[in-house]
């Protein structure tokens, strides 16, 4: 009734996203989603409508329907950086990595800054196995946005890639310090330690610690 009241003054976006919201609770899809649909009319940037309207169709397994859906919004704003990295990031997800790639591609012409694309990007080049690629990509980015946990965790990746484990290893040092819980982290790290490192004892220590974190893993 009180979200009834607030949508009968104005059609803000607040009220439609909470409109949405009580409307697939009650297994209402269509009214939510066009509830959604409303808010993304007035700024298809609103990234936590696009990703409750995603959501909405991938849960109910139209994950295809959904993603054309997603397109028709970002292809309004095709110079908004959010938007393309928004729809790279759910087509990296259903497999589709050309499409991934240039929508992240898009992104970062909109928005050279936007590392987030860079870091996409990086995944994309080690999947491909284009080694030097990543390493320059990564190179290229501001010290700053080199320390980060995501940049840290491509660096470790690409290097035990190729081989090089010691500095796989640091890297993943780095991000254990950083993200104390990164399972995936903690994981490689233990095994590293324990095949290249010759640390089993070390090794073990973290190897324990994701079993605490993700028992059933």
């Amino acid at each position: 009734k009180g979200i009834d009241e607030g949508l009968a003054a104005a059609k803000l976006p607040e009220f439609l996203v909470q409109d949405a919201r009580l409307k697939f609770l009650q297994r209402n899809l269509a009214g939510g989603r066009a509830s959604l649909e409303a808010v993304l009319k007035q700024n298809p940037e609103q990234l936590s409508a696009l990703e409750m309207l995603m959501e909405s169709y991938a849960t109910n397994h139209e994950t295809a329907a959904g993603l054309q859906k997603i397109r028709s919004f970002v292809a309004q704003r095709p110079s908004s950086a959010p938007a393309q990295l928004f729809l790279a990031g759910w087509l990296r997800r259903t497999g589709d990595y050309k499409g991934a790639r240039t929508a992240a591609m898009a992104g970062k012409k909109a928005a050279p800054s936007a590392v987030a694309a860079d870091f996409m990007l990086v995944e994309r080049h080690l999947i491909d196995g284009k080694i030097d690629d990543a390493r320059r990509r990564l190179a290229a980015l501001p010290g700053e946005s080199q320390s980060k946990p995501e940049a840290q965790m491509l660096a470790a990746m690409m290097e035990q890639q190729v081989g090089n484990y010691p500095a796989a290893i640091q890297h993943y040092r780095a991000i254990v310090a950083a993200l104390p819980q990164s399972v995936v982290a903690l994981n490689n790290l233990a095994y590293l330690l324990v095949e290249y490192g010759n640390r089993p004892d070390e090794g073990l220590q973290y190897a324990q610690k994701v079993k605490e974190l993700a028992p059933n893993d």
